[in-house]
């Protein structure tokens, strides 16, 4: 097999581990890379653990990221990861984050926002398209229709962080207090209209991603 598709390498135990070492030469590169891990994934000759490690990174390779290699030899498998997924929460320059359309005052005050706060470049168009999403759900709702959207987010994030929950919140509080100083138009809609976070699943659990990665540095 080839550099571009190699995907495993014998442990001196005798076991199979990806090669994280190996990056392919392009994006179908590692489509095919990512096919035949498949494969040795249902033949038995890659253990779930490595799968998911490696095809974690084929996925982000094939999608068009550009990864460099680690040497193996100079750190462990788990360092390997750690240092790949450092690399995917890094936050961009301000200038670089991709958004979705948006008039320039709120462009501009979105990229200081996101910048204060540390949020990576993948999660940065979900949080802005999900506050959107959430201003529009609620609009012309009254305040206790509002409280309710609230409180359902709310149960939700409860059941899926258990006694977690009240640490949670706080770090995402924290997280949201970062934007608002960063910007007074950011400011403004997380003090009178916190719901624009609060209402929505996906916006408060892609804050809670970026607060717990925080909170472990």
């Amino acid at each position: 097999m080839d550099h571009d598709t190699s995907i495993e390498t014998a442990s001196p135990e005798g076991a199979s581990f990806p090669d994280l070492s190996s990056v392919p030469a392009s994006p179908e590169a590692a489509r095919a890379a990512l096919d035949t891990l498949r494969n040795d994934r249902l033949a038995g000759r890659v253990d779930q653990s490595h799968y998911l490690e490696r095809s974690e990174y084929l996925q982000r390779v094939a999608a068009g990221e550009k990864i460099a290699a680690v040497d193996p030899h100079a750190v462990t498998m788990d360092q390997q990861f750690q240092r790949q997924y450092e690399e995917h929460m890094r936050p961009p320059a301000m200038e670089q984050y991709r958004l979705p359309p948006m008039p320039i005052e709120f462009d501009i005050a979105t990229r200081k926002a996101l910048a204060a706060a540390s949020i990576p470049d993948h999660l940065a168009a979900p949080i802005a398209e999900g506050v959107v999403r959430a201003s529009q759900a609620t609009k012309g709702a009254s305040a206790g229709e509002v409280q309710v959207i609230a409180q359902s987010v709310a149960g939700k994030l409860r059941d899926a962080w258990g006694d977690q929950f009240d640490t949670r919140l706080a770090a995402v509080e924290d997280l949201l207090d970062d934007m608002a100083e960063a910007d007074p138009l950011i400011g403004a809609i997380v003090d009178r209209m916190p719901h624009a976070f609060a209402a929505d699943l996906a916006v408060m659990t892609h804050l809670d991603t970026v607060a717990q990665y925080r909170s472990r540095r």
